[in-house]
């Protein structure tokens, strides 16, 4: 009898376990838009809830940490912004 690696879970739609070495498990997790191409996010510094569209985060290093309109840093001026972001 062949085990396969992957211990089977129930997922939700979207989600699927890419790989499993034992103490480390990757998945990939697809996020629904709405009807505009905006996904929801939450902002971890304050927790309010923001938008971001799906090219311009898909656009980004998964590195960089989102943060919503209202928790940028106090040393950005509004001219340093780009004029879209309001």
């Amino acid at each position: 009898m062949e085990v396969s690696s992957f211990i089977r879970y129930r997922m939700p739609d979207g989600a699927e376990i890419v790989s499993d070495n034992g103490s480390t498990v990757t998945m990939h997790v697809t996020l629904p838009s709405d009807d505009a191409g905006h996904i929801r996010r939450q902002c971890p510094s304050c927790k309010h809830l923001f938008r971001v569209h799906v090219e311009d985060h898909d656009a980004v290093s998964d590195e960089l940490r989102l943060t919503c309109p209202n928790a940028v840093p106090r040393t950005t001026t509004a001219s340093s912004l780009p004029s879209n972001s309001w």
